[in-house]
């Protein structure tokens, strides 16, 4: 990208956008699959024998989420430095 003239700048929004779109998606898949299978489960599991109600595990979606959204934000770090510092001659040989 960056040989057909996109800059750093440029290249760092679509690097983070990218990301960020994973890391949406994936949270947003992971409550719509896991929040049913994990309601299932401690049914199965545990209510079902101790008679405790299932709630939602809000503290641990926070968690997950904010691990999610940490791990994206380092994703688009190193590879941003490791780019910014390369001339556009050497990003090219790099990919062959």
């Amino acid at each position: 990208m960056r040989f057909i003239g996109m800059g750093a700048g440029q290249l760092y929004k679509m690097i983070a956008a990218e990301a960020a779109t994973y890391a949406v998606l994936g949270c947003v898949t992971g409550c719509v699959l896991g929040l049913p299978l994990n309601k299932m489960m401690f049914r199965f599991l545990i209510a079902d024998k101790w008679g405790t109600a299932w709630q939602l595990p809000a503290a641990s979606l926070l968690l997950i989420v904010m691990l999610c959204f940490g791990s994206a934000a380092l994703a688009i770090r190193r590879p941003i430095k490791r780019i910014g510092q390369l001339s556009i001659a050497d990003t090219i040989k790099l990919q062959q």
